[in-house]
């Protein structure tokens, strides 16, 4: 059956494999109350993004979906044959990318640990939060 990483995947490259596609970005995350409706408005950016990419997907014949048959309002996705030949012409590519990241990020000191610890960081306060605790000082 399929690999939820394959159907990832193929959607993360999705970008590179349309040309035209533009890659979803994240929006800053607002502080205070507006943060429930700002997470809400990333989720539901982000369902969109997805299907966006699946019909791209299912256009070029990669991806097909049918109803769930437990569901209804559900539809299952899976790869077709061509979507499984392309996911074996890169597989091998995926691999060297991996490896090479882990090496990359071996010979820089476990940067990414770093860039995670300081998105962490930035999650707890924003970096305008963070300059504007210095220009205007709490009274």
């Amino acid at each position: 059956m399929l690999r939820l990483s394959h159907v990832a995947l193929l959607l993360a490259l999705s970008p590179v494999l349309l040309f035209n596609t533009p890659a979803f970005a994240q929006p800053a995350k607002p502080a205070g109350a507006k943060r429930i409706q700002a997470e809400t408005k990333a989720l539901q950016a982000a369902v969109d993004a997805f299907k966006a990419k699946n019909a791209a997907l299912e256009k070029q014949g990669l991806v097909g979906s049918t109803p769930d048959p437990g569901d209804g309002r559900r539809r299952l996705l899976a790869l077709t044959p061509a979507g499984h030949a392309l996911v074996d012409r890169l597989t091998p590519l995926w691999a060297a990318f991996d490896a090479a990241a882990t090496e990359l990020d071996a010979a820089a000191g476990h940067a990414v640990a770093a860039l995670d610890r300081l998105d962490d960081q930035l999650d707890r306060s924003s970096l305008f939060d963070r300059i504007m605790e210095k220009v205007v000082p709490s009274c």
